[in-house]
Parts: structure tokens; sequence; C-alpha cells
């Protein structure tokens, strides 16, 4: 049998390892390469977000979908409804680009 001061080692144990791989699924804020937006995300509508995506990304699906994502995943609880703006514009530049999802 395992003493109080053993089970107490081991309950910290396992909420150290817990804590390790919860960390290591968090997502990370990664920069672009790509010119700073300066505030357009917030600024321009869905359709016209993705439009100015679409140029500055010179098409690239993937860079769009990352940069859309990315403030998907980083605002999806703090401000939702910039969440979703996100996603509408994720799904409207697929549209443009010709693989998006029909509404």
């Amino acid at each position: 049998m395992l003493d109080v001061l053993e089970l107490a080692a081991l309950a910290k144990w396992v909420d150290l390892k817990r804590k390790n791989e919860m960390a290591k699924k968090r997502p990370e804020w990664k920069d672009s390469e790509y010119a700073d937006a300066k505030g357009k995300f917030k600024e321009l509508s869905c359709g016209d977000l993705a439009s100015w995506l679409i140029k500055s990304r010179k098409g690239n699906k993937k860079a769009i979908v990352g940069s859309l994502n990315q403030q998907i995943v980083f605002n999806r609880k703090k401000n939702p409804s910039y969440a979703k703006k996100m996603k509408c514009a994720r799904n409207a530049a697929m549209k443009k680009l010709g693989n998006g999802k029909k509404d």
C-alpha cells in the first residue's frame, strides 16, 4: 500500500504530466511572411476581406486558410462574432478560389 506522502507525490506527478500534455496541444501564434493587415481583418466585410486576402496572398490557399484559421482559433471564446466573421471570410475565399462550401 502507498502511504500519504507517496500518494501526494504520485498525484503531483500525474498533474504535471497532464499540464505538459495540454501545453503541447495548445496552438501557438505564428506571424505571416505576407504584408501586415493593419486592421483590415476587423474593418473589412466578410467578402471584402476574402478578396483582400486572395490579392495579398497571391491566391495561396494554404496561406489564406492558415491566416483565417488562426484568427478563428484565437478568438472563438473571447470574441465569437469575430470568429464567425473569419469563418465567413474563409468560406467566401474558398468559393472565389473554386474550392469552397456552397451556402
